[in-house]
């Protein structure tokens, strides 16, 4: 993963940067436990290209569970990312072999694509 983040640096910026690369890089591991331990309390996954959201601990840690099996070579490759006060935007190539289960890219099986991804934090203490 490139470590260059174009945007303001502080400790709560970089705190906040730093989970998003953990995050990724538990994608990348498969490790949903490790995925899971990225989010809030209150966790919520917006999947806007599919118009689709899940509320909830257990409602993303299913998402998270339907994906990996879905693309159990699921490789996520950083290519850019912006880092605000308030998010962190990353440009992605997703790339895997669609086995089963969700509909990612209708007959397509093995997929390659160009994401934005935004990460954004409510009020937690770092």
């Amino acid at each position: 993963m490139d470590s260059r983040a174009h945007g303001p640096q502080n400790e709560q910026v970089a705190a906040r940067l730093r989970i998003v690369e953990e995050h990724v890089r538990r994608e990348n591991e498969h490790d949903l436990a490790g995925i899971m331990a990225t989010f809030a309390d209150e966790a919520k996954y917006d999947d806007a290209p599919w118009s689709e959201q899940r509320l909830g601990r257990d409602a993303v840690e299913q998402y998270y569970r339907d994906l990996l099996v879905a693309l159990p070579d699921l490789h996520i490759d950083v290519r850019d990312r912006l880092v605000t006060e308030d998010a962190v935007v990353l440009e992605v190539l997703i790339s895997g072999t669609q086995v089963g289960g969700m509909n990612l890219f209708s007959a397509r099986r093995s997929l390659s694509a160009v994401r934005y991804a935004a990460t954004t934090f409510d009020a937690v203490a770092f």
